[in-house]
């Protein structure tokens, strides 16, 4: 299945930014009846934070919203380079607002009261349109590197399955014991590699499926897996991950977690403490990874999640953070960082919750 097809699969997710409550409820119901997810905000420093934690598929935005307005808001995003289709609400006497906000890069505008059926239309064909313009924009970067990364994919195969061979002859003729520790550490870290690598052909044909991916049990193969390396580098680790579930393929998921812990550990040059937590927020889980190492500028972070770019001291590759990035929001969530040099980072990654534990919440 190519990945618009598995994309439009996905339910998309909608922000309905509306000051008028009766209003902002009902348009929610009417969104949720034809399939949308529908979150609310009702001004523009609530949405503004909506859309710092998750990945929407459109905005349906009043003008006349308190605080920041409909027009500050928009060029916010515009000035972010946040490219997520708007729709405007608007009533009969702003039709020069609604000019000035298709301007800005506004798909369309509605005047109230609007028809139901009409605005449904609209909202469709412009998440049908954002997800195809992003399914080819994704093409059109990848495909450069696309044949280089499957052959170099199915040499990474080779070379672990050769580490692996190694690993099971080397315990046979030191006679170790099947159940070494070590042994069956990087019998595990080889199995876990070959699992990525499969992952990046699934990826292409996005055929794994979403399901509800329980947090204890993930990261407890995590740090089991970076175990030796935590005591390696003197790191102690505090894990404050409560009886959560999140919507997600679970491979995607290791590759998420793991490169962020991974990334914490080799920030923390002389020992230090890894925390991960999570918390409920509404419809979604949030995950801190927090470490107490260098910390990164302010020009780093403008620039972390650009394919390459690396602060690391020996150089590597760059790609985990922008694979990071890439991951959360193939899965309709966000990634946000807090830092200062000298005192830490925390990376919060916030994901949709499975829809069985948002009925138990809202009961």
């Amino acid at each position: 299945m190519g990945t618009l097809a598995v994309e439009q699969s996905i339910k998309p997710r909608i922000l309905v930014v509306e000051d008028e409550k009766h209003e902002r409820a009902l348009l929610a119901e009417l969104l949720s009846r034809e399939g949308f997810y529908a979150d609310e905000a009702d001004d523009g420093r609530e949405a503004m934070e909506k859309l710092e934690k998750l990945t929407y598929d459109l905005m349906l935005l009043d003008l006349k919203i308190p605080g920041v307005n409909g027009l500050e808001l928009l060029r916010t995003l515009r000035a972010g380079k946040r490219d997520i289709p708007v729709i405007i609400m608007t009533g009969h006497a702003d039709t020069d607002s609604a000019i000035k906000a298709l301007n800005l890069g506004a798909e369309g505008f509605f005047r109230k009261p609007f028809e139901v059926d009409e605005l449904m239309e609209t909202v469709q064909s412009s998440i049908e349109k954002h997800r195809l313009t992003e399914a080819l924009l994704r093409t059109a970067k990848m495909a450069e590197l696309g044949e280089l990364a499957v052959s170099a994919i199915h040499e990474i195969k080779n070379i672990l399955a050769t580490i692996k061979a190694s690993a099971a002859a080397l315990a046979k003729s030191r006679k170790l014991e099947s159940g070494d520790k070590k042994i069956r550490l990087i019998k595990d870290s080889v199995d876990y590699a070959d699992r990525v690598a499969s992952y990046v052909f699934k990826v292409s044909m996005r055929a794994d499926r979403e399901e509800p991916v329980g947090l204890k049990g993930l990261f407890d193969t995590l740090l089991n897996l970076v175990g030796p390396y935590l005591e390696e580098k003197e790191i102690a680790t505090v894990c404050r991950v409560g009886d959560h579930s999140i919507d997600g393929i679970q491979d995607s998921l290791h590759v998420i977690f793991l490169n962020l812990i991974i990334n914490a550990i080799e920030a923390m040059d002389e020992g230090g403490t890894l925390t991960i937590a999570s918390r409920r927020l509404g419809d979604a889980v949030a995950v801190d990874v927090t470490d107490t190492g260098r910390g990164m500028s302010k020009e780093a972070q403008a620039r972390m999640f650009d394919l390459f770019f690396t602060t690391k001291k020996n150089r590597q590759s760059g790609f985990g953070l922008a694979l990071v990035k890439r991951e959360v929001e193939r899965a309709g969530g966000g990634v946000s960082v807090k830092s200062e040099p000298g005192r830490g980072t925390t990376f919060t990654i916030t994901l949709p919750a499975p829809p069985h534990s948002r009925d138990r919440l809202a009961t």
